[in-house]
């Protein structure tokens, strides 16, 4: 990812084919990653998302007790909610988006989640993801109170654009919103002195 992030995309390919050809001696996880890679730097065909699920699936250990979504390139969606999944369980697949979860207070929760994502397309992803979390919150959550939020980002480079995280708080999914609203205004310059230390604009 790094030759690719600084521009140099023959070095990028050149090094994506030595991870291939060695891809059998690492994990599953990470098997997959080489794989994607591969398909985006060098052959250019991507998999879609229901293969890429169906491949996930069989791969897992203890599917039964999992629940998988992927999203590929082109914005569709796959999910797949394991037998042993604790109810009550939804998942709600759709363009550009999918919402899934278990031991939800009811069905509707991915759903609300779904349209809250759905309805200002223009907004950013950040805040796209929190108004999500807050209407399956408004929805009802899960059958006890929650107690965490994350809200994580990865655009274009090899590292989360953001990653903010409460744990074990009567009230994570405002915490995380106030949290939010304070770095929101900062994420760019975080982004910044990552990838460009030298650059004057930086306060």
């Amino acid at each position: 990812m790094m030759y690719s992030n600084l521009g140099e995309t023959e070095l990028a390919a050149q090094n994506t084919r030595r991870a291939y050809g060695l891809r059998h001696r690492v994990s599953d996880r990470e098997r997959f990653w080489i794989e994607f890679l591969f398909d985006r730097q060098v052959t250019g065909n991507l998999k879609r998302a229901q293969e890429t699920l169906d491949a996930l699936v069989a791969s897992t250990p203890h599917a039964q007790w999992r629940q998988i979504a992927v999203l590929d390139a082109a914005g569709d969606a796959a999910a797949y909610s394991g037998t042993r999944t604790k109810a009550e369980m939804s998942a709600v697949p759709a363009q550009d988006v999918c919402a899934l979860g278990n031991i939800l207070a009811n069905v509707r929760v991915p759903p609300a989640m779904v349209r809250a994502f759905q309805a200002d397309p223009v907004a950013p992803l950040a805040e796209r993801l929190l108004q999500a979390l807050e209407e399956g919150l408004a929805a009802g959550g899960e059958h006890a109170p929650v107690r965490s939020a994350h809200l994580l980002v990865v655009e274009r480079e090899s590292f989360p654009l953001i990653d903010l995280r409460v744990d074990w708080h009567d009230t994570p999914v405002a915490e995380l919103r106030s949290l939010w609203l304070r770095y929101a205004p900062q994420s760019n310059d975080y982004l910044l002195r990552a990838v460009d230390p030298d650059n004057p604009a930086i306060l």
